[in-house]
């Protein structure tokens, strides 16, 4: 009895140190889930998505794989000059409005509008990765194509329709690099990082409160007069979270050959 249960201790102690033993093969599961090639066009049958990936390029979606030429100008250099916070987040809040009019008003199939909100999401998480200086890219922006705001809509203030003879891919190719931020490599990695951390909590702390609403003359919750100290905030981590990738092999895109 005794040499029985001997035998099978020693039989689970090799197995379990086989099983730690062996690497997880993520980066192969990851690669094998991740599509190698992905098409968007004619997506659904819908007449919008007939040369939907002709505007980034193949396996592009969110421009993230554009080439970058930065432009070099001695006598007008770009600076980034100190404001107001909320100087700030009013002209992001008018850009933002803009694009949810522009999906809005010009595309009528609820599949195709996501789709584009998609892709323009992820344009600007790419963004960030490039704010941490965690890609490879120049922190930059397309002075060409920012310049062409006023493009967008009419004289009597409606949303243009006129084709304004660019693709995405070529975006990137009139970068200006402003100076004169506070990027240390020494320190901003790990402060860069808690910012960010900060951010999340206070994105987390929103989603866990959105059963109720702001008062739009105060900005005070309009069900509570109580405030909460973010710096004691129970908040879960946003970085203890986890999340599972959808390993399906299907096709996505029912629309067909």
């Amino acid at each position: 009895m005794i040499a029985r249960f001997v035998i099978r201790l020693l039989s689970l102690s090799l197995l379990t140190s086989m099983v730690i033993s062996t690497p997880f093969p993520h980066q192969k599961l990851q690669r094998e889930i991740l599509p190698r090639d992905y098409s968007l066009n004619n997506y659904g049958g819908f007449s919008a998505m007939s040369n939907f990936d002709d505007f980034n390029g193949a396996n592009n979606f969110d421009g993230s794989r554009n080439e970058q030429k930065v432009v070099v100008d001695e006598k007008e250099k770009v600076v980034c000059k100190e404001e107001e916070i909320k100087i700030v987040q009013q002209r992001l809040v008018i850009l933002k409005e803009v694009a949810k009019r522009i999906i809005l008003e010009k595309i009528c199939e609820v599949e195709v509008q996501l789709i584009v909100h998609e892709q323009f999401r992820s344009s600007i998480l790419d963004f960030k990765k490039v704010i941490k200086r965690s890609s490879d890219k120049q922190v930059g922006y397309d002075s060409a194509v920012a310049g062409r705001y006023s493009d967008i809509f009419n004289a009597d203030g409606s949303l243009s329709s006129n084709d304004l003879g660019f693709s995405g891919y070529g975006v990137g190719q009139s970068t200006i690099v402003p100076g004169g931020s506070n990027w240390d490599s020494s320190t901003s990695p790990a402060s860069v990082s808690t910012a960010d951390n900060a951010a999340m909590y206070a994105q987390n702390a929103t989603l866990a409160d959105n059963s109720t609403s702001v008062d739009p003359s105060t900005g005070a919750d309009s069900n509570t007069s109580t405030s909460t100290d973010p710096s004691t905030s129970t908040t879960a981590d946003p970085s203890a979270s986890t999340s599972t990738a959808d390993s399906s092999s299907a096709n996505p895109n029912p629309a067909s050959d």
